[in-house]
């Protein structure tokens, strides 16, 4: 497996958080470390991959026409917008570069909290009932009842949800919406607070053997690029 692998030059898609100073406390939570980034390329370099490192920035694209890759490895957040997971999956399915991980309609969609409980619901998926608020002083569904939880519409890693995000009566819920608006600067989701364990699944298995399933499906023949 490590000779075949070792006639890929892997790409490696990212965001790295700059340290940025910001009222938003969370404003880089979305961005990876460089220890997690190292990580990575260690990991695939174990497998005989060559590893080049694209900073998902402005220069992404030329960065990527220098490297010459067969394949991305993507973890990259995108730089604004709600469509912004979606910039990197775009620029690569428009060149007809392989990558992991899921499609950029996939990822547009799934960024927008409520475009996604939208499909889920037309699927017939339950999901709590919410609303969508767009500004200040917008009124309230009355079949909305507290305790609330208020969400960021259009953001990942948890980003503006914390012990503060749930409310429970009115006064609460205007004074967290007026500081995230502030803050965020984008629809809020509300929503009725479920209470209860949360849980997320993973696929556990080695990463080898992870990473390796993208090559075996991938249907250009094996070749090495100086």
């Amino acid at each position: 497996m490590e000779s075949e692998a070792s006639s890929y030059r892997v790409g490696l898609a990212f965001n790295l958080k700059k340290g940025i100073q910001s009222s938003v406390e969370d404003i880089e939570a979305e961005y990876d470390s460089i220890d997690t980034v190292m990580a990575i390329k260690n990991a695939l370099e174990s497998i005989g991959c060559r590893v080049e490192l694209l900073e998902a920035d402005h220069s992404f694209l030329d960065k990527l026409k220098q490297a010459h890759v067969d394949i991305v490895f993507n973890i990259a957040e995108g730089l604004g917008g709600r469509g912004r997971e979606a910039h990197i999956p775009a620029i690569l399915s428009f060149l007809g570069i392989p990558f992991t991980g899921s499609d950029e309609t996939t990822l547009c969609i799934a960024l927008d909290k409520a475009l996604t409980k939208r499909l889920l619901t037309s699927f017939r998926i339950l999901t709590p009932k919410h609303q969508l608020i767009s500004h200040e002083g917008e009124r309230i569904r009355r079949d909305l009842r507290f305790p609330l939880i208020v969400k960021p519409n259009a953001e990942g890693s948890s980003k503006g949800i914390s012990s503060m995000a749930v409310v429970d009566n009115m006064e609460q819920l205007k004074s967290l919406l007026e500081r995230n608006f502030r803050l965020y600067g984008q629809p809020m989701l509300v929503e009725a607070f479920i209470a209860g364990r949360e849980f997320i699944r993973k696929e556990f298995m080695p990463f080898s053997a992870t990473f390796w399933g993208v090559f075996s499906s991938m249907k250009k023949p094996l070749k090495s690029k100086a």
